[in-house]
């Protein structure tokens, strides 16, 4: 009786670790760390473009959704910055700010640059994603 009580109480033991174990990996959050990676200034000009470093936890798969986001987030950033970097000349000063509003992330690029007819313009691009992508912003980013 008392052996198949031990054997009872190690079997139950055993799911409580694996149960709670496979909870702890499934619910742990995700974090991304945004990156500034400005370009060198030269002369007059410099620029800046948000990118995504690193993810926290990344020794494991991240799941789907999020894989999804960085990569939607990836190819946004990609499209403003070839945008600007052909349509117009150097010099140009863009910055960029990061916000988290009503759970979206907002970049906002800001800033001025030259027209290829030579004209300085005001530019100001703001990207809306659906997704929190870090609540960790970096106080450069912080407009």
């Amino acid at each position: 009786m008392r052996k198949r009580f031990w054997v009872i109480v190690t079997a139950v033991v055993a799911v409580i670790i694996v149960l709670g174990t496979s909870l702890y990996f499934y619910y742990r959050p995700y974090v991304a760390f945004i990156s500034m990676k400005p370009s060198d200034p030269i002369g007059s000009s410099y620029t800046e473009l948000v990118s995504v470093a690193d993810t926290y936890k990344s020794e494991r798969f991240l799941p789907k959704s999020f894989t999804k986001n960085l990569n939607e987030f990836g190819k946004k950033n990609q499209e403003v910055f070839l945008e600007y970097t052909e349509q117009y000349k150097k010099p140009m000063n863009v910055h960029a700010k990061i916000e988290i509003k009503n759970g979206q992330t907002v970049v906002t690029y800001y800033g001025t640059v030259t027209a290829k007819d030579g004209q300085t313009e005001e530019y100001n691009k703001q990207l809306v994603f659906d997704f929190i992508l870090t609540k960790k912003i970096p106080e450069m980013f912080k407009g």
